[in-house]
């Protein structure tokens, strides 16, 4: 073959002069060939010595790098793995290339078989044994199989042992027990053109839904109000033994209150002082923004704090009274309440949006989408509500809160703001 080369190469070298063409061209046209014929040969001779070795996935191309493991992307549709000591030099080089039996790798180690599968031999180097310690593979995979989802853990509580209606009250009214995380799924259901929607919640029990409490705006009133029912077909009668409570806004839409299933000042003073009175369970301020200039939504959330043997502290309107007991004892640095604020989304330049990080349970971009906590600074987080579908969304709340105060919290968000989005 070297003499077949030296030839070719004294034959190029000496002036020809032909009817086709200069010389010049003639001299291009016999390189093109010689490099042609080259190529043919070098191709010819890696397919002699591959002959034999068992068919691989397309491997990762191993680059020398700076540090023991850099990464690199030397091009789009590719990753490229580099394992080397600092300042080491060199040309690259593929796992392929490395793992041919008996041969001596570039990193000193030898390559040698470590097991037989479907009757073709196996081999591994040091190279590939510090990918698998490391969790990488060292052949790359165009369609890489999916994950399976994370299984949802049970929270210990179960809506279902509850068959009784005082029961099934009693756990939606009571706060949850420190350091337990409830997760639920809200649901709006469209129940005709020009009916308002139902707002189902359901608590999550392993991979099963348990229906827990419905929601729905009472229609012909003059400011928002919306019933709370363990009964999805019964949203609209308040005597009802399934009649949880209820959520009422102001006339431009910034302030919110929960109530119990208690009486009210106006009916206690119409039917006499033998009904119970009602009693406040959360306060949702939201702060207007009449230039819609301020970015997302601004919220602070009161609730009543929560006793030494796990009962809240009890706000009740009084006959003369204008409500908002809970905002008023706030102000005043009452200590049996607890003030929750949303954190503040971050602007991300990337995105070219507001982000927050919901942990994988939103993932649709919505202005309903908040975080609420006692330390906006810090990483705890008391109740989070986001979008995850057209008509799907997602509740997850720790103590203090009990299911009906943040239910309730969040079907405000809902609610149309005149003065704040």
């Amino acid at each position: 073959r070297n003499a077949l080369l030296q030839q070719t190469r004294r034959k190029m070298s000496a002036p020809f002069i032909g009817p086709g063409g200069s010389e010049q061209d003639k001299s291009a046209e016999r390189r093109q060939k010689l490099l042609a014929r080259q190529k043919l040969l070098a191709r010819k001779k890696n397919k002699k010595a591959n002959a034999g070795k068992s068919p691989l996935v397309r491997a990762t191309n191993l680059r020398p790098g700076n540090s023991p493991t850099s990464f690199a992307s030397p091009r789009q549709g590719s990753t490229a793995f580099s394992f080397g000591e600092a300042g080491s030099t060199g040309t690259p080089r593929s796992v392929a290339s490395a793992m041919s039996p008996g041969r001596p790798t570039e990193n000193g180690g030898i390559s040698t078989p470590i097991k037989k599968r479907e009757g073709k031999m196996t081999n591994t180097t040091e190279v590939e044994k510090n990918l698998a310690s490391m969790g990488i593979s060292a052949t790359y995979d165009p369609n890489p199989k999916k994950e399976a989802p994370e299984t949802k853990k049970s929270t210990g509580l179960s809506m279902s042992e509850f068959k009784g209606t005082k029961d099934r009250m009693k756990f939606l009214t009571s706060a949850l027990p420190p350091g337990v995380k409830l997760m639920c799924n809200v649901k709006r259901v469209n129940s005709g053109t020009f009916s308002p929607p139902i707002y189902e919640c359901y608590i999550l029990e392993g991979q099963k839904e348990v229906f827990a409490m419905a929601s729905r705006k009472r229609p012909k009133n003059r400011t928002s109000n919306y019933i709370l029912s363990m009964d999805k077909e019964d949203l609209s009668n308040k005597d009802s033994p399934n009649f949880l409570g209820k959520l009422r806004s102001n006339t431009m839409g910034t302030s919110f209150v929960v109530y119990d299933n208690g009486a009210s000042v106006k009916d206690m003073t119409a039917k006499g002082m033998s009904l119970q009175m009602r009693k406040e369970l959360a306060n949702i301020c939201y702060e207007p923004n009449l230039l819609y200039n301020r970015g997302p939504r601004v919220m602070t959330v009161t609730v009543p704090a929560v006793k030494g043997n796990g009962v809240h502290h009890q706000f009740k309107d009084s006959i003369n009274g204008n409500g908002n007991i809970l905002k008023a004892a706030a102000k005043n640095g009452d200590k049996n309440v607890v003030v929750l604020r949303n954190k503040k989304p971050k602007w991300n330049e990337q995105m070219r949006a507001y982000c927050l990080n919901f942990h994988g349970r939103v993932t649709k971009a919505s202005v309903k989408n908040f975080q609420l906590s006692d330390d906006v600074e810090g990483d705890s987080v008391m109740l989070q509500f986001g979008k995850v579908g057209q008509d799907a969304f997602t509740m997850d709340f720790t103590h203090p809160l009990s299911p009906v105060q943040a239910f309730g919290i969040c079907i405000s968000s809902f609610d149309n703001k005149k003065i704040v989005d």
